[in-house]
């Protein structure tokens, strides 16, 4: 296996384990100190403590998700990389019922320290079918 290729499996399992993290703490440890969440409708979320919340306001009514990564790309230095993909959301309403959406998201990382950490999230829900 080429250099390229084995970062490109660190960023695909990264983006699982990112994916399937169980706390908050466990999502914090993927994203590097200077990280930005660029959530629909909303500015940027920037700062350690900002995004902290932001999480932990997400996972109040989260009841599931699973997703998949689509596409890695890696930068020849391989300092640089670049995931998309999909999750599958199960959020609770404030009523009490459950309800789905399907997110499109696409994260920038880069090396800190030998470590592939994220610095940009984008996303977006999609119309579901």
């Amino acid at each position: 296996m080429n250099d390229i290729t084995h970062e490109y499996e660190k960023i695909k399992a990264l983006d699982q384990a990112w994916i399937n993290a169980e706390s908050v703490d466990e999502t914090m440890s993927f994203l590097a100190e200077d990280f930005i969440m660029m959530a629909p409708g909303m500015l940027p979320v920037t700062g350690t403590e900002n995004v902290r919340h932001w999480y932990s306001i997400f996972r109040e009514p989260l009841v599931s998700l699973y997703g998949e990564t689509e596409k890695v790309m890696v930068a020849e230095s391989m300092d640089l990389a670049f995931s998309q993909g999909v999750v599958h959301l199960t959020l609770r309403g404030d009523a009490g019922e459950d309800y789905r959406e399907d997110v499109k998201y696409s994260i920038v990382y880069k090396k800190v320290d030998g470590e592939w950490k994220g610095v940009i999230d984008f996303f977006n829900v999609s119309p579901l079918p």
